[in-house]
């Protein structure tokens, strides 16, 4: 297991059904409640619980973000734990990015991370998809805190046979420091070169969270 400790948050475009899935849904894009109210979070972590029936095998994947924490919500001092699914098809085939051809507006700690595992494992990351989460705004970025990635960075193996399909494992994201009774943006987004538009649109998406 790879744990990164990054300073960044999420976004999320819920409305993508076969895109970027987040979870705990919600209906109006918006993950809020009361870390000392439990019944405003009670629907969420029974809907965590349900999704981590199919990851019993690996429980010591999840560090803090398990069940008995209540996933993160019932705690007075840090934020929760949301967890990331990913495309199930894609179009057609993309490509992976290296640090030299990842875009200018990609966040630097991805641009290292892929720099430092090329010398050992150059057969490995010209194949790799991967996820980055990060405030939608300025104000956002300065809200959301610090936050870690339980799971790898990366999420994908690539080149597939069209239609490809993405690891049906989850990642997730714990929110260590959130400012509370504001709103915070968050966008997820998976980096690879897409070669449709369809696909381009569902690799990324957005939410909102209040903790009040």
């Amino acid at each position: 297991m790879l744990t990164l400790k990054l300073s960044i948050i999420l976004v999320l475009l819920v409305s993508f059904s076969k895109g970027i899935k987040i979870f705990p849904t919600t209906r109006q894009n918006l993950i809020w409640y009361k870390s000392d109210n439990p019944n405003t979070y009670a629907d969420y972590v029974n809907e965590l619980d349900a999704l981590m029936l199919n990851q019993q095998d690996r429980k010591s994947d999840w560090a803090l973000c398990t069940s008995s924490n209540s996933y993160g919500f019932s705690l007075a001092y840090t934020g929760p734990c949301v967890f990331l699914s990913f495309p199930e098809k894609l179009q057609e085939t993309p490509e992976s990015y290296n640090s030299t051809t990842l875009p200018a507006d990609a966040p630097g700690h991805l641009r290292n991370y892929i720099k430092s595992l090329e010398p050992r494992r150059i057969r490995e990351t010209h194949n790799l998809a991967y996820i980055t989460c990060y405030g939608a705004y300025p104000l956002d970025i300065e809200n959301i805190g610090p936050i870690q990635f339980f799971r790898n960075i990366f999420i994908g193996i690539l080149p597939y046979s069209a239609p490809t399909t993405f690891t049906k494992d989850v990642v997730a994201v714990y929110f260590e420091k959130p400012m509370r009774n504001i709103i915070i943006n968050v966008e997820c987004k998976i980096w690879a070169k897409f070669k449709t538009k369809q696909d381009l649109d569902n690799s990324v998406v957005a939410f909102d969270l209040l903790i009040d």
